[in-house]
């Protein structure tokens, strides 16, 4: 059980360049992070030099709990071209309970179609109270054209999308392989 006590920016921990490289391996049984993350409320940023993705976690695997946290984003598209994704390479039944996802100068729209917030996908997942602010251009929040697990499965999905701003926008709410959810 990790309690966040203050509020995190990349640029606070000396990293001006932020880059995480996630694990090659996806197993969610024996990889990635299991437990709760309670916020208390903080916010986490990733500032507009960082490489915006590539998550704050890995792996949110089975049982994980997210909750009471805010997550900026003012990275745009990571410069190393991967579309990046902000939250995690996949998260499989995990609860998201009072989180906020703020994604500023968003630069995800191209023919790369990796999601902003989940480049794998949210699979049984439980949203409670779950904003996101686009400021900016995103193509798809979770997901893949690479056949990736996108959107299943999931439950309780209580989930607030804000367009920032007139030029603001999100073109799908997930994408997997051939298949696109258009957000509503």
């Amino acid at each position: 059980y990790i309690v966040l006590l203050n509020n995190i920016s990349s640029s606070d921990i000396g990293y001006a360049s932020w880059s995480f490289r996630p694990s090659a391996n996806t197993d969610v049984t024996t990889h990635g992070f299991l437990g709760t993350l309670d916020g208390n409320g903080k916010n986490v940023t990733i500032e507009e030099n960082g490489k915006s993705g590539l998550g704050i976690f890995t792996i949110l695997a089975h049982g994980s709990v997210v909750k009471d946290l805010t997550i900026t984003s003012n990275s745009g598209k990571n410069p190393d071209g991967i579309d990046g994704f902000i939250l995690a390479r996949v998260a499989t039944y995990t609860t998201f309970e009072n989180v906020t996802i703020n994604i500023n100068n968003a630069n995800h729209a191209d023919t790369n179609k990796d999601g902003a917030l989940c480049q794998y996908g949210f699979v049984g997942c439980t949203f409670k109270n779950f904003v996101i602010n686009i400021s900016g251009s995103v193509q798809t929040l979770c997901g893949s054209s690479n056949n990736y697990l996108g959107w299943k499965n999931n439950q309780n999905v209580d989930i607030t999308i804000n367009l920032k701003s007139a030029d603001s926008s999100l073109k799908e709410f997930a994408h997997v392989g051939d298949t696109v959810y258009v957000a509503e």
